[in-house]
């Protein structure tokens, strides 16, 4: 959300614009809402378009939490997840105005208030917060806050709840701040909107969380909303391996090479018509194209809200692709993706859901909504803030501002929740709720080379059998479902494992990573001779690579991998690990 920064360059408050007075005025129009939200619950389905009071398309409600429950805040803000590696208990991450109130969430439809972190100085509109390394760091734009370390292993061991939690470690080197993105693979955080380096990327080393340390900075194009950090993976070779950001900066989309934290260098910068507010953006799974949100345009053009594509296979070279609009003039605020599935936080017009899948064509469309604010789409900075669609139970958490948050669950395609235990040329169905990109085939990988998945051409929304034959150790498996465009959708599946007799055995796997869980190294069994190495984290981002042609026994350093749950690949096979 476009904050003081914004509120200082582009309205007076003391001049009676009638934007400053629609920001005022959000509590206000609101409460009739309220009288209605804070009496309902429970889970429910969407049915004929609706969810209880809340339009719906393709996505239930497991629950609702109203800010009462969340210590009484005034307002939610950003939200991030986090699963226990100790218990595989799934637990949500409120930030609010008064500090971050953590959820258990694993039963979804009962979700309990486990505690909260008081914020470090003063209650702020702003919090901003990302988990790494098993710690959460929260970020303010309350005077002095700096950033908050917590370490979440404790929220397992809380037997009174809800309760009152102290933080865990304390990184003074910005005062307030109103984003921060982690990237996961390298351990480096990325500050921005700070009071520091112009308002540009503030750099600190999180790889021993309870002792940041400052490595450097990136001032030369001003102030820095938010930004995408990673290693880069895409397809332009020239900065294959190298860290660098993809910043939101208010009025530019700019890419800056961070790989020397300290000298930071400029790679190219690109606007495009209409231009609001450049607010924050995601990367498609293939690394090439940007999507992002504007967080003015509908107000400063009277139009309806937009999503912006960018092609980034040239990071020195960018090209602004055109957008998608919405039907609703609404202000977008946050964007994630997960597979071909685009995950918007379009405050007043809720959570939607766009598929991806012909972006390479400049086209998105809708195939998913749940609206967390029923009253009216206006161009106004209530409603959902953001929203957190990784999980491994498939739940997407998401905010309200001035209600509280939700746990939903997606219903686009359905699969088996859980293990399979079909054998010897067994099925399973999966249920198609959504208007994908039909015709789809059907495959599965990731498994034996005696193995085989596959299904009838999927032509609209309806239930399909999968059938599998051959054999297969117990693992995860990816099910495609295959586009005539070339490009697929990819649903992770867990297979019992199978011999040719159908008789399902103990745990067995052919691709054996050990230690597990790791440290400093593991050493990878059972390799495809014929493949390279592939190591992904949990929101499916390529962390690691090697070159296993011709081996079939290697090691690999994980030190410098973050704590948590990756998935290793060779050939058509893939196995979990945990770095501790």
């Amino acid at each position: 959300m476009v904050l003081s920064h914004w509120m200082i360059l582009k309205i007076n408050p003391n001049n009676g614009s009638p934007l400053y007075s629609i920001f005022l005025m959000k509590k206000i129009l609101l409460l009739s809402f309220l009288s209605v939200s804070l009496s309902f619950h429970a889970q429910t389905p969407c049915s004929d378009g609706f969810a209880g009071p809340y339009p719906c398309n393709h996505i239930d409600l497991q629950a609702f939490m109203p800010l009462a429950d969340l210590n009484f805040a005034s307002n939610t803000n950003d939200i991030w997840g986090w699963v226990s590696p100790n218990t595989g208990r799934e637990y949500a991450l409120v930030g609010c105005d008064h500090g971050t109130v953590f959820v258990d969430i694993t039963n979804p439809t009962q979700p309990f208030n486990v505690g909260r972190l008081a914020t470090h100085t003063t209650g702020s509109l702003w919090r901003d917060l990302e988990a790494y390394q098993n710690y959460c760091f929260i970020g303010s734009e309350a005077p002095g806050h700096g950033i908050q370390i917590f370490d979440l292993l404790q929220l397992d061991g809380i037997t009174e709840f809800p309760a009152t939690f102290e933080e865990t470690a304390h990184y003074a080197g910005v005062g307030r701040s109103h984003t921060l993105n982690i990237d996961q693979a390298t351990g480096f955080m990325y500050i921005m909107g700070s009071d520091t380096y112009s308002g540009g990327l503030h750099i600190v080393d999180v790889n021993d969380p309870l002792n940041p340390t400052l490595l450097g900075g990136f001032s030369e194009d001003g102030y820095t909303h938010d930004g995408y950090a990673l290693v880069y993976n895409g397809p332009d070779a020239d900065w294959l391996g190298k860290e660098v950001v993809v910043a939101c900066n208010d009025d530019a989309l700019t890419i800056v090479d961070v790989d020397d934290k300290t000298d930071c260098q400029y790679i190219s910068t690109l606007v495009y018509p209409n231009l609001g507010y450049v607010h924050q953006g995601w990367f498609t799974k293939d690394f090439r194209y940007f999507l992002m949100d504007d967080e003015l345009d509908e107000m400063d053009f009277d139009q309806n809200t937009r999503t912006h594509i960018f092609d980034l296979v040239d990071l020195d070279a960018p090209v602004y692709m055109g957008f998608y609009e919405h039907n609703s003039p609404s202000i977008d605020h946050n964007i994630y993706v997960l597979d071909q599935f685009v995950y918007e936080s379009n405050y007043r017009s809720g959570v939607r859901v766009l598929d991806a899948i012909l972006v390479e064509d400049a086209e998105l469309s809708e195939i998913a909504y749940f609206d967390l604010f029923p009253n009216n789409d206006f161009a106004v900075f209530s409603g959902t803030w953001s929203n957190y669609p990784y999980l491994p139970s498939g739940n997407v958490i998401a905010t309200s501002m001035y209600d509280g948050f939700f746990i939903l669950k997606p219903t686009m395609v359905i699969l088996p929740e859980d293990t399979i235990t079909v054998c010897n040329s067994g099925t399973f169905d999966i249920t198609v709720n959504a208007n994908l990109h039909f015709p789809l085939s059907i495959a599965v990988e990731g498994v034996g080379v005696d193995f085989n998945g596959s299904g009838p051409i999927i032509t609209g929304p309806g239930t399909y059998p999968v059938s599998l034959t051959g054999s297969w150790n117990e693992q995860v498996a990816t099910l495609h479902l295959q586009s005539t465009s070339g490009n697929d959708y990819e649903f992770p599946i867990t297979l019992a494992a199978c011999n040719t007799s159908g008789i399902v055995e103990p745990f067995a796997v052919r691709l054996i990573v050990s230690p597990n869980p790791a440290n400093e190294e593991i050493t990878i069994k059972g390799i495809d001779p014929h493949s390279n190495i592939s190591i992904y984290d949990a929101m499916g981002r390529l962390v690691v690579q090697k070159n296993a042609v011709g081996q079939v026994q290697i090691s690999i350093s994980v030190r410098e991998l973050a704590s948590g749950i990756y998935t290793l690949t060779s050939g058509k096979e893939s196995v979990k690990f945990e770095r501790l």
